[in-house]
């Protein structure tokens, strides 16, 4: 067995809260909107979704970029070299 590497792991993460954020952005405005600060923002969604305190930043600092297609496809075809790597 081998063993993961962190920072791939880490990479992978990001990866994913970033996705979260665009395939929820419906969710994410309404616990936004909802939240007095970024604090409880932050703390909502760890809460809510169990993300790390560095996946609850990159999701609160995420721009309006991350809803152009481009981008999305981009974060999804780095997700998936991540993970053949990490398998490998």
């Amino acid at each position: 067995m081998t063993v993961p590497n962190p920072e791939a792991t880490n990479r992978l993460a990001g990866l994913d809260a970033v996705l979260w954020a665009i395939n929820n952005r419906h969710e994410l405005d309404d616990l936004t909107l909802a939240s007095a600060n970024v604090d409880e923002l932050l703390a909502e969604l760890q809460r809510l979704h169990g993300f790390t305190d560095e996946q609850c930043k990159l999701i609160a600092t995420s721009s309006a970029r991350v809803l152009t297609r481009q981008y999305r496809d981009r974060i999804a075809a780095e997700r998936e070299e991540v993970l053949k790597d990490l398998n490998d």
